[in-house]
């Protein structure tokens, strides 16, 4: 790194997405000189709210699920009166009917009917006999559901989502989702007597005028940070044990103390000087993100599902879910109407990049008219947005790769590399700010 640079700051933070902002906020908060280098113009990555004349949706399905006492807390700091409590469950899309997600047998017994409902039960039995540890996501869904209702309901939809085939995935991209439904939880039933499980699925919180409220309330309250917006990083300086300072595509060069990275995984070995060897480079390239495709479509009803979210796993439709916003607060539409915000994860540079927004649109709101959803006379209007790196897919092939990357980047003893698209890992908001709040204290003990 040259002398003559253009600065310094006790922490970097590379990208403004929420777990950017996380660790600004709690670096901040310790007094610590904190700088935050974001590539567009907007922070808060793929963690925002648009806004359409009166209409309002976000970047995705997001929520914050009530699952860390300190991530409510403080969502209950910044956001006070703003801070909804949601009760709104998930549903699945299958053939015309709604189910409720997660499945109960119940629901399950009312479209399947008792032959094929008996046989996923026997399956789940026989699954888990002789599946023995959990190999893939594949093994892991067949498990917990069998065979017949995995293949239907879960399977589909996650090689939708992800883009490859379900026994190439890690079982780690299960998270929490593969619940509600095992042998325990159907005899329950079948037998009338409570499980002593409470769903919780649909519950959640939610800021009133949508998710980019969280991060903008963050960015208020961190007033001693730097963000600079436009913000591009070349190259990351290193003497092998350290980081020391980071040149932005401007040619800005800033010293730095510790450095927290939030961007893709791979573009920041890459930008590594000197380079980081020819294995973790290789390792690197089995790094594969999705991108994903928002379409908003805005409609004069007052109402079209009564879920937070719908899944749809059918191959026949080229969308993974769906998101009405004004269910998770009524400030996301005018009264008397309401949005629909549709999603579509695709690969960079595919059919859906190369298409243009109207095409894109129109061929959304035709299927949308076809499974009944709306009337092509009610639409009001409609927009497209599209983010980046919003998937990580973690691969059987993927996962491996990480474990030598994680083991190459440990050596560097002021860095730290943390969020999803940072850290390569499927994550919800709670875990970034967990993340966050975590690394923060790891800077914190090592300045001791």
């Amino acid at each position: 790194m040259n002398q003559g640079n253009s600065g310094g700051t006790g922490v970097a933070v590379l990208g403004g997405g929420i777990t950017g902002l996380a660790i600004a906020y709690f670096a901040s908060r310790e007094g610590l000189p904190v700088t935050v280098f974001e590539k567009n113009k907007k922070l808060g990555g793929n963690c925002t709210t648009f806004r359409r004349g009166d209409f309002s949706f976000d970047s995705g399905a997001h929520r914050i699920h009530d699952k860390n006492t300190d991530v409510t807390a403080l969502a209950s700091e910044l956001l006070d009166n703003d801070l909804l409590t949601i009760d709104r469950p998930s549903q699945v899309f299958d053939s015309g009917h709604l189910l409720k997600f997660p499945f109960s047998f119940r629901n399950l017994f009312s479209l399947l009917g008792p032959m094929k409902t008996i046989q996923g039960g026997l399956e789940i039995l026989l699954e888990n006999l002789t599946i023995r540890g959990k190999q893939s996501f594949e093994h892991s869904a067949r498990r917990r559901y069998g065979r017949t209702i995995a293949d239907r309901f879960l399977l589909n939809y996650t090689e939708k989502l992800w883009g490859i085939p379900c026994d190439r995935l890690s079982p780690e991209l299960t998270g929490g989702r593969l619940k509600g439904l095992d042998m325990r939880r159907i005899m329950s039933e079948v037998l009338g007597v409570r499980s002593g499980q409470r769903d919780m699925e649909g519950v959640f919180l939610y800021p009133r005028f949508g998710i980019g409220m969280f991060t903008e309330s963050i960015i208020n309250r961190t007033r001693s940070a730097r963000f600079l917006t436009e913000t591009e990083i070349e190259v990351v300086y290193h003497d092998e044990c350290r980081v020391t300072g980071i040149r932005t595509g401007r040619g800005e060069e800033f010293s730095l103390e510790y450095l927290v990275n939030t961007t893709p995984l791979h573009r920041f070995l890459h930008a590594l000087d000197p380079p980081a060897p020819s294995s973790i480079i290789s390792a690197s390239e089995s790094l594969h993100y999705r991108d994903l495709l928002l379409i908003a479509v805005f409609i004069d009803q007052p109402s079209i599902t009564p879920a937070a979210t719908v899944y749809f796993p059918s191959r026949d439709i080229p969308f993974t879910r769906i998101a009405e916003p004004r269910n998770r607060s009524a400030a996301m539409a005018p009264v008397g109407k309401t949005s629909l915000v549709v999603e579509i994860a695709h690969d960079s540079g595919d059919t859906w990049d190369q298409m243009n927004d109207t095409r894109i649109s129109e061929r959304i709101t035709g299927i949308l008219s076809d499974i009944g959803w709306i009337q092509s006379s009610r639409v009001i209007d409609t927009a497209v947005e599209r983010l980046s790196h919003a998937y990580p897919v973690i691969s059987l092939e993927a996962k491996y790769a990480l474990g030598l990357i994680e083991e190459y980047v440990s050596g560097f003893t002021n860095l730290r590399i943390i969020g999803r698209t940072g850290a390569y890992r499927y994550s919800w908001i709670h875990d970034h700010i967990v993340d966050a709040h975590a690394a923060v204290d790891g800077i914190m003990h090592s300045r001791e």
